[in-house]
């Protein structure tokens, strides 16, 4: 804790002329100081990052930002229940084989990547974009001859995919709300961008520096197909088509997937204990300490100040660029959930009838979430699964691939937002 408390004095040193301007406040600036600290030491990979953000969260109470009943109220157990539940189901299909028999099948095929896409694009539409990664990444790591460059594709496509319809991810729907779209006009909007900064996307990761890697072959390679195959083929099916349909049948994300994990767990019998095996609990811990540091923040007001500041200036089309790009920044470093909340209400608030404002934002938390791997859930669980396969992708190495992609689809999404705003 003590290179965090280090970092703090020196982030507050060249912090400290914004509080004595009054632009800050004290609190404000304490929040800032140890987000900024969290992220430099686990981009530096110093310790695990649970030990950092852990760390963080300890002095964030030290100071008197947060309290332990604030806790409990940053930390989305929504987002958790839906993570682990799908950890379950993916760690179940896995076991039964499943995994296994969807990648020979795709092998079979002249371009089984592609494919694999494709798929990966498409369901990410319909479920949140962790549930694609859970479910497509152990196939994409089984193909192509660099499985880092695999698993990578499909992350951005999960990404981008998710821009597809209203219910593609949680900001969607946030932001769709506050705007009062409908969800064919979302998709009509939505769905030409979303394969622009696909495309661009994967572009850029051409010419990115890919890492080098050989993946742990499993354990076991084929499976007989039993009854548990089948059981967990036809959760799949079912939790897929639930989430599809979860506005009409009112349940969320997270009760569909919990209710498939209990589903596995009782019927799984010997199963099972390979199937909790496969959960990532490091993972679930991290995702609730720094939902608890973005909630901090939040909570003294920075987000909101940043809003305001911007609001006199979005009367115009030639802002929106510079509204892009800072949502798109925002959203790399903090969750992009409080931030679609925020800036929808802002944009609600001063009635804007400038819709590039509101596609933009929707665009900035996706684009901005694949810079990082704490931008977005996605990006942990896939790094997570590439671990257990024996490929272990660092703070720094995952930035340097995603950052071309970033800029390569932010550009082509400025590009389709002013077109746009003049037509």
């Amino acid at each position: 804790m003590s290179i965090v408390i280090v970092l703090s004095l020196v982030f507050s040193y060249y912090l400290g002329y914004l509080r004595g301007a009054g632009v800050l406040s004290e609190g404000q600036m304490r929040a800032l100081v140890i987000l900024i600290a969290s992220l430099v030491l686990i981009s530096m990979e110093f310790r695990d990052k649970n030990v950092i953000t852990l760390s963080a969260v300890v002095l964030l109470m030290a100071s008197g930002i947060i309290s332990s009943n604030d806790i409990k109220n940053f930390i989305d157990l929504d987002v958790l229940g839906l993570v682990f539940g799908m950890m379950i189901l993916s760690g179940a299909l896995q076991e039964s084989g499943f995994t296994s028999f969807i990648s020979s099948v795709l092998r079979r095929s002249s371009h089984p990547l592609l494919l694999t896409n494709i798929v990966t694009f498409i369901i990410s539409g319909f479920v949140p974009n962790v549930v694609a990664v859970l479910l497509m990444a152990p196939i994409a790591l089984s193909l192509g001859s660099n499985p880092v460059y695999s698993l990578m594709t499909v992350i951005i496509a999960a990404d981008r995919g998710g821009l597809l319809t209203l219910t593609g991810d949680f900001p969607n729907i946030i932001v769709a709300s506050a705007a009062k779209v409908r969800y064919v006009d979302f998709f009509l909007n939505m769905a030409p961008l979303a394969v622009i900064i696909y495309l661009s996307s994967i572009l850029g990761l051409k010419y990115s520096p890919i890492l080098s890697a050989q993946i742990k072959p499993e354990r076991e390679e084929e499976r007989k197909r039993d009854a548990f195959f089948y059981l967990s083929l036809t959760l799949l099916f079912a939790v897929i088509s639930a989430m599809i349909l979860s506005d009409f049948l009112n349940v969320k994300p997270s009760e569909i997937a919990l209710l498939s994990s209990f589903v596995v767990l009782s019927l799984g019998y010997r199963r099972m204990s390979s199937v909790l095996k496969r959960v990532d609990w490091n993972l679930l811990i991290f995702i609730s300490t720094f939902y608890v540091i973005t909630g901090a923040v939040e909570k003294t007001g920075l987000l909101e100040l940043m809003a305001s500041s911007m609001a006199p200036l979005m009367r115009n089309t030639y802002f929106i660029p510079i509204f892009f790009w800072l949502n798109t920044a925002a959203s790399a470093t903090m969750d992009n959930i409080p931030i679609a909340m925020i800036f929808s209400s802002m944009l609600s608030d001063m009635k804007c009838d400038i819709w590039a404002y509101w596609w933009g934002l929707i665009a900035a938390t996706a684009i901005g979430g694949l810079l990082l791997p704490i931008s977005n859930v996605a990006n942990l669980a896939a790094l997570s699964i590439a671990e257990e396969r024996g490929i272990r992708i660092g703070f720094k190495d995952y930035t340097k691939m995603m950052l071309l992609p970033l800029l390569a689809s932010g550009l082509s999404a400025t590009l389709y937002l002013l077109i746009y705003a003049i037509i």
